[in-house]
């Protein structure tokens, strides 16, 4: 969603790049010209940018280009375009406002708990839970069954995606680690 400057000088939108990569940044838009300007970092995500009422910044959810999976809400200066973290927890934040006098945000906030199960052969049987998780950290998001049983999964641990196998007898052992 585009988002007026308070003084109706220029319009903040998100657009879509390719150059290096597939990515996002925050451009500003001169309402009388139409003059395009990028500011700020790349972005893997972003989902909404709002301005500060004094037009000082702008307040946005996205995913960071070096890491991390879920949006999370961020300011950025303008016109510099340096960022600082609001936000650093498991959650995911769509969208953003403010008031207009700045005082309040409002986001919608949401989490995922997620597990992996197995059901035998063809939907016969008794379905089997593989992973316990009771929260959005370690909850699996891609799940492989194995032939011989158990399955591969991947699972987020703080900012990083990882990939775990879990065997027949329901031990985890993590294959990779980092990003």
């Amino acid at each position: 969603t585009p988002s007026w400057s308070p003084d109706g000088a220029r319009i903040a939108t998100i657009v879509f790049g390719r150059e290096g990569g597939i990515h996002n940044r925050v451009a500003i838009v001169d309402a009388k010209t139409a003059a395009v300007e990028r500011i700020g970092p790349r972005w893997q995500a972003l989902n909404e940018v709002a301005w500060l009422p004094d037009g000082s910044g702008l307040v946005l959810a996205g995913v960071a280009e070096d890491g991390g999976i879920v949006n999370q809400l961020w300011m950025m200066s303008y016109p510099r375009g340096d960022v600082a973290r609001i936000t650093n927890d498991f959650n995911n934040y769509a969208g953003v406002t403010l008031t207009a006098d700045g005082k309040a945000l409002a986001t919608a906030q949401s989490n995922r708990i997620s597990n992996a199960w197995s059901v035998p052969g063809r939907g016969t049987g008794t379905p089997k839970q593989l992973t316990f998780v009771n929260g959005s950290e370690g909850a699996p998001f891609s799940v492989t069954a194995l032939p011989q049983g158990g399955a591969v999964y991947v699972a987020t641990q703080g900012d990083d995606a990882n990939i775990f196998a879990i065997g027949a007898d329901g031990r985890t052992r993590p294959l990779t680690s980092g990003r």
